[in-house]
């Protein structure tokens, strides 16, 4: 029973020394407890790409090239799941659509 608690332990725990001093932080350590729903970093890049993409038509392609690849590297880089971006897109293009209606 020991071995199972101190396992659990060690697997959500950031490596110590001795003295219990945190040795390093992996981004691995610490994020995985800073994961938030929705994904800020898409919510600002759909709420940007679609708020300037309506303004300049021309631009949009671009702008949703840009927003989708910062969704994505949140997936891959591992700091957020994929609802986490799913929703941050949608609130971030709600968002941005309604800027631009309401200013324009």
């Amino acid at each position: 029973m020991h071995g199972s608690s101190s396992a659990k332990i060690n697997a959500v725990s950031a490596p110590t020394n001795a003295h219990g001093v945190v040795l390093y932080r992996n981004a691995r350590w610490s994020t995985r407890l800073r994961l938030s729903f929705p994904s800020g970093h898409t919510i600002s890049a759909f709420a940007f790409s679609i708020a300037v993409g309506s303004y300049y038509p021309y631009l949009m392609g671009v702008l949703l090239f840009c927003a989708f690849s910062i969704a994505t590297s949140r997936i891959v880089l591992g700091m957020h799941f994929l609802s986490d971006v799913v929703v941050g897109a949608l609130l971030g293009a709600g968002l941005g659509y309604a800027g631009f209606v309401i200013f324009m």
